[in-house]
Order: structure tokens, then C-alpha cells, then sequence
């Protein structure tokens, strides 16, 4: 059998360099093209693929070169239904396109979504914001566990004690799972 070098956890992807702006620190004009990098969609695609069961999780920075939402092929990436369970990601961004990219940061929230309504046998269109252990009658203890233990293995992550008692709505589940995920 071929043995496969091990992956890295911790990476700093810098491949796609468009940018919707030309700041003065980084470049003198706005490089920026519609269509998908063919290099950079290549890699990413590959990423996926190579790190479809991977079971630690991978700290995935990008992207330094532009911003990523003026990148087509980190677009298509995120919203790539086979993102590896193992990546966490850090994003850099202006911050100029993430409201035309909403959609994006929304998959953190449909996805806590859908875990709430298996674990708690609700309908997932029933949880809202300030859904909690008075708003869900099967919210108890122990579903409150297994909520707990779903969510650390759908996003790779790990609660504190603390943070555990503290996840007492959906909002500040989004909240800290959304926090984790970014830094």
C-alpha cells in the first residue's frame, strides 16, 4: 500500500489575487476578473478532496493576496456542499463584499440549525434566535449534551466548561460557534 505523507493542520492559503480595491499598502490598481482562477479552483478543489475525512482539525487562513470574497473560486469553494467537517476557518476580507456574501457566513447558522432539530425532534423552521430550553420543550439536560457533543464534531471544535453551561439559546450558540470558527 502507498503511504500518504500526513496532511498539514495549520495552513496559510494565499493563492487567488483578486481585489476589489487598490489600497495603497498592498497594490497601485484594482485587480480584480469575473470568472474563476483556473489555479487557485484547482487547488481548493484539490484541498476538498484531500481532506474529506481527515479527523484533526485544520486551521485554514486565506487569504492575504486579495480579498476573498472578490475571488470566484473561494466563492465557489465555500459554498462547496463536501467542505471537509476539519477546516476552521480564518478570513481576510476588507469587508466591503461581506454583505453581498451573506449566504456564506448563513451556512454556520443552517447548519447549528439543522443539528437543533435532530437533536431536540423539532421542526428545523421553528428554531429562531432567541429559541431556548424555555422555547423547546425537548431542551433538557441531556439533549442539551448531545447538543453539545454534535455540534464539536460537525464543526471540529471543543467547549469549555463554561462556554457548555453558557449555550443556553440558539443565538449564543451561533455566537460562540461563529467566534471559534474565525479565530
Amino acid at each position: 500500500a502507498i503511504k500518504r505523507p500526513k496532511l498539514p493542520t495549520t495552513m496559510n492559503v494565499q493563492i487567488d489575487p483578486n481585489c476589489n480595491l487598490k489600497c495603497g499598502s498592498c497594490r497601485n490598481e484594482i485587480q480584480w476578473s469575473k470568472p474563476a482562477n483556473p489555479i487557485a479552483e484547482k487547488i481548493l478543489n484539490r484541498l476538498i478532496e484531500d481532506y474529506q475525512d481527515f479527523d484533526q482539525p485544520v486551521w485554514f487562513q486565506c487569504d492575504g493576496t486579495g480579498d476573498i470574497f472578490a475571488s470566484t473560486a473561494y466563492l465557489n469553494f465555500f459554498k462547496s456542499d463536501n467542505l471537509p467537517k476539519c477546516f476552521q476557518f480564518n478570513l481576510t476580507t476588507n469587508g466591503n463584499l461581506v454583505t453581498k456574501n451573506l449566504d456564506v457566513l448563513e451556512k454556520i447558522k443552517d447548519q447549528i440549525k439543522k443539528i437543533m432539530s435532530i437533536v431536540f425532534e423539532v421542526d428545523v423552521n421553528s428554531i429562531e434566535d432567541d429559541s431556548t430550553p424555555g422555547t423547546i420543550e425537548n431542551w433538557d439536560s441531556i439533549r442539551h449534551m448531545n447538543l453539545i457533543v454534535s455540534i464539536e464534531e460537525e464543526f471540529n471544535l471543543r467547549f469549555t466548561d463554561d462556554e457548555i453551561t453558557d449555550l443556553l439559546s440558539f443565538k449564543l450558540v451561533e455566537s460562540i460557534v461563529s467566534k471559534k470558527i474565525n479565530n
